[in-house]
């Protein structure tokens, strides 16, 4: 199981994710992150939740951690919350994380970026996690079509990685699975929404456990 998890080391989360405070409840704690930086999150009232930083929303998963490691066992819950197929195709083809850094997308899959290993790149999780809260959080309110100018300050940034980068080109906003919010799974086994801040447990406030 830890192949799927970053290393459980002690982090800044309230600065990590500050680009997230749009999206996450205001009290919650974080119980650990899979390795492409998405967090499993535990709100004050024992809810578990999924921060989806390449949807840009927050997925109910279970009532509890016992309710969760139970529903962990089935295989597909932890191939879609894991990305199990994509991290063990990302290990075969050399592709391994080292502390600080995470799987990222080099396209954006709400850009219409594929799962898939050729579209991934290993990025520093920090800068990940800000450039994804930033990212989600201006493509609040777009329709699928809309045309989407990502412009990159500097020689690179997390969201992409130079060569491959994506920045100053203009993308259409990719809706095809994020229907009014529906929880949807991609050809991959990936649970996925809309980053319209209202599918799962909704905008700011999360699950509604919040102060």
């Amino acid at each position: 199981m830890n192949d799927y998890l970053l290393s459980n080391e002690e982090r800044d989360w309230a600065g990590l994710l500050a680009k997230w405070n749009w999206l996450l409840p205001d009290s919650f704690g974080v119980w650990m992150a899979n390795a492409f930086g998405d967090l499993i999150i535990e709100t004050e009232e024992g809810m578990i939740a999924l921060l989806d930083i390449n949807g840009g929303s927050l997925i109910p998963l279970a009532d509890s951690r016992e309710d969760f490691v139970a529903k962990l066992a089935n295989p597909e819950n932890a191939a879609a919350w894991l990305y199990m197929p994509l991290v063990d195709a990302l290990h075969a083809g050399g592709k391994v994380l080292t502390p600080g850094t995470c799987y990222a997308f080099t396209r954006p899959p709400l850009l219409g970026g594929d799962y898939a290993p050729e579209n991934v790149h290993i990025a520093d999780y920090a800068e990940h996690l800000a450039f994804t809260g930033d990212f989600c959080e201006q493509l609040q309110g777009l329709s699928e079509g809309d045309e989407v100018e990502l412009k990159v300050r500097g020689e690179d940034f997390a969201g992409c990685g130079k060569e491959n980068c994506c920045g100053g080109h203009h993308h259409k906003h990719d809706d095809h699975h994020h229907h009014d919010g529906e929880r949807c799974r991609d050809e991959h086994g990936h649970h996925y929404q809309g980053c319209d801040g209202h599918g799962g447990c909704g905008g700011k406030g999360g699950c509604g456990h919040h102060h």
